[in-house]
């Protein structure tokens, strides 16, 4: 597909849990959705270049040809299990079932453990994320840890001013 100048766009990316995306433009004009297969690799809340390559009657659809610039340099992760290398593989809600985290850890992490991981490394064609742990969330067991799982994999606050 060859770019055309005029149809390339720069926006923030909001991705559904299901896959797909839409990118605020924040001009004014609609919102751009982008499905599951033209992502490429972009996270919620990441500035993206996108080339808009069809106007439905839903509204204008693209793809993403670039990520400008990452969103984010932390997400939540839980610890699935540890590869023969010693490294651990992770899964974030944010990201998906099918995007595979390497967790590099001096420590010894435990199944089910949730993380604040800092992402060293961005998924990259054939290359998995890499990430280390920042902090401890609890265990996935735990119920009271779910709140300040969400808090930090969302950026939420956790307190509100009066």
């Amino acid at each position: 597909m060859s770019k055309n100048d005029q149809n390339l766009r720069i926006g923030v990316i909001r991705v559904n849990p299901r896959g797909f995306g839409f990118v605020i433009l924040g001009d004014g004009t609609p919102d751009v959705f982008i499905p599951k297969r033209f992502i490429n690799n972009a996270v919620d809340g990441d500035k993206v270049e996108i080339e808009v390559t069809r106007n439905s009657e839903k509204g204008p659809e693209g793809e993403v040809v670039e990520i400008v610039e990452r969103g984010r340099q932390t997400l939540a992760g839980i610890i699935l299990s540890q590869d023969k290398n010693g490294n651990y593989i992770a899964f974030s809600s944010l990201l998906g079932p099918e995007k595979e985290i390497v967790v590099k850890s001096k420590n010894k992490l435990q199944t089910g453990d949730r993380y604040l991981l800092k992402v060293e490394t961005w998924e990259e064609k054939k290359r998995p994320m890499v990430c280390t742990p920042l902090e401890s969330l609890g265990h996935i067991e735990d119920a009271t840890a779910d709140v300040k799982a969400s808090l930090k994999s969302f950026e939420l606050r956790g307190k509100f001013p009066n």
